[in-house]
This record gives structure tokens, sequence and C-alpha cells, in this order.
């Protein structure tokens, strides 16, 4: 993950994101150093998925592209406007984008040769109860990944090469605390070494200034997929 600075007023509005570089895992067939696409049909050897977002009155608008080398400058008329309450991944050779008004996950390929980015499949998580400013995938493997929202008490497993649902698991949903919340989500998920998946649950207080929640702590969520067990840790330090 990268950041670029905002060279002028326009890319001050920008906050850039790039997710990691997309391994395509090929070789070029002319098998040489040149990095110039489409001159005699080349494939690239890798790419980087470019991801950022723009401030409008309406809220955040998301855009993707796909570049051989990182752009130094946006350019929303080349990339993909990927609309309001959007967040993109990347697993293996192809990016991954949620929508968090439709509830649905996009899987894109690339063209190896022109970085074009095409739909290639949409899953949808409306039947799910996951909707909104949910947390990114946790990918096992090309067939298997996880989709989280402990406030509602529900894990979905899912395959990234059918786009389908496996199964939904219901699971107990993130203590009630005894203070109100302003946030709270399980953003980030850790495949550990044992196949467990750990999330750390984040939550911000007060939603009064001032009016602290006085328990110091840490809450973690340990999700075991083989077999089905669900704990919930809250930690004191």
């Amino acid at each position: 993950m990268k950041f670029s600075k905002p060279k002028n007023k326009k890319q001050a509005l920008l906050y850039m994101l790039f997710i990691g570089a997309i391994s395509f895992g090929i070789l070029s067939c002319g098998g040489d150093d040149n990095n110039d696409l489409n001159l005699e049909g080349e494939e690239a050897e890798s790419a980087w998925i470019y991801a950022y977002r723009t401030s409008t009155p309406q809220g955040r608008v998301y855009y993707m592209s796909a570049h051989e080398e990182i752009p130094s400058e946006s350019n929303v008329s080349e990339a993909i406007e990927l609309g309001l309450n959007s967040r993109i991944y990347s697993f293996g050779e192809n990016p991954y984008t949620w929508n968090g008004n439709a509830a649905t996950i996009t899987k894109w390929d690339i063209d190896k040769t022109t970085l074009e980015l095409s739909p290639r499949g949409i899953l949808s998580f409306a039947s799910t109860g996951i909707s909104g400013n949910a947390g990114p995938p946790v990918f096992l493997s090309e067939t298997q990944a996880f989709s989280a929202f402990l406030k509602e008490g529900v894990i979905v497993e899912w395959n990234p090469t059918d786009m389908e649902v496996t199964q939904t698991f219901e699971v107990a949903p993130i203590p009630e605390l005894s203070v109100e919340l302003t946030f709270y989500s399980e953003w980030e998920k850790y495949l550990l070494a044992n196949g467990k998946i750990l999330m750390p649950v984040h939550f911000r207080i007060p939603v009064v200034c001032c009016d602290w929640y006085d328990t110091p702590g840490a809450m973690v969520a340990v999700f075991d997929p083989q077999p089905e067990i669900w704990n919930i840790l809250h930690i004191i330090v």
C-alpha cells in the first residue's frame, strides 16, 4: 500500500490508495524487457491497480484503473467510476470491488495486453444481511473467501471463482457495551497459521465529548472455518 503526495489543488482532493501489485505470474510473449503495451501485442508481466476517491457534495466517489507503472497523476476520464460507498480489493490476478449500496461484490478481469478492466461476475449479498460499509473479505484460496458483519452476527463463505455464496453462518454478534459507540467494525482480518481467522474489533467513543468508556481493553473475534466454531474474546489490558 502506497500513498502519493498531491501536487496541485485538484490532486489534493484525491485520496490515493494503491492496492498492492497484482502479480499475473505470466511471461511476456516477446521475452524481452520492453514495457510499452500494445506495440506487438505483448502481455504485461505485472500491473498495479490504482484506486482513489474524490470528495463531492454527495459523498466520496471511488475510481479504479490498471497500469503497468504507477501513474504520476490521476485521470478520472481513463478510470472506471465505481460510485459512492465502494471499496477496491485484489486477490490473485483479479481485482474485486464492493458496492455497499447494492450489497454486491464484482470480480474484474484485466486484459494482459491493454490492461483494460471488464466485469467478470457479480455476487449479491442482499439476502445475507451484509451491506453498507462492510469490511474487506479474507481470501483463503481461489475457491474460498469469507465476509463478515459482526454487528448483525453474520459471516458468509463464498467462492471467488464461481462467485457464489457457499454458506452463511449465524454467529454471536459483537457484545453490547455499556456506552453508546460512534463507530465499530471488524475491518482487518488475518489468516492465522492454524487456519483460524482473527478479526480485531475497532470501536470509537464517546458519542458526546469527554463521556469516555472507563473500561480499557480490546475486543478480538476469532472464527474457525473447520469446524464451525465461533469465539469472541474480550481482552482487558
